[in-house]
This record gives structure tokens, C-alpha cells and sequence, in this order.
């Protein structure tokens, strides 16, 4: 597993959805990274569902482009996406 990132509900701290890339020839799916993150992790930061892209947006420095990933889960929404 490369990367993962947390998506938030805008008015409750909850998480919503992680996206987790793969290593070639990994073999997990949905249900086994929840229950590890449930059991590594507060209950109330384990995600409710798991995406895996095949790979995760860059910033021209390289670094994850948290603000790519959560703008469809914030459209609509009347404030900025801190990054």
C-alpha cells in the first residue's frame, strides 16, 4: 500500500472514504484495510469505505494533492478546501 488519504465530511470530523494505492501483485481488498484501520486506529478515524485508484493526484512539487482528491466530495460546499 503506497498512499492513503482521509476524505471528511465537511460538518463532522468523520472520515469518509480512504484511497489506497497498490503495490503490484497486492491482494486486499475494502473490508481488510477497514478492519486494520479500525484496529490500529480511534474508532471515530477508521473510514466508512475505500477507493483504490490506480494512482493518487501529484502537486507540480510532487507532493499529494489532497485538494484534487477531496474537491468532488466538497463540490457545492460555500468554503475553500484547506490543503
Amino acid at each position: 500500500m503506497h498512499l492513503a488519504e482521509i476524505v471528511r465530511r465537511q460538518a463532522v470530523a468523520r472520515p469518509v472514504a480512504a484511497f489506497v494505492v497498490r503495490e503490484p501483485g497486492a491482494n486486499f481488498d475494502e473490508a481488510a484495510v477497514i478492519a486494520r484501520c479500525r484496529a490500529e486506529l480511534a474508532h471515530f478515524k477508521a473510514p466508512q469505505s475505500i477507493r483504490f485508484p490506480a494512482e493518487l493526484p501529484r502537486n507540480a512539487m510532487g507532493k499529494l494533492d489532497k485538494r484534487a482528491i477531496r474537491a468532488p466530495y466538497w463540490s457545492g460546499i460555500g468554503r475553500g478546501i484547506a490543503g
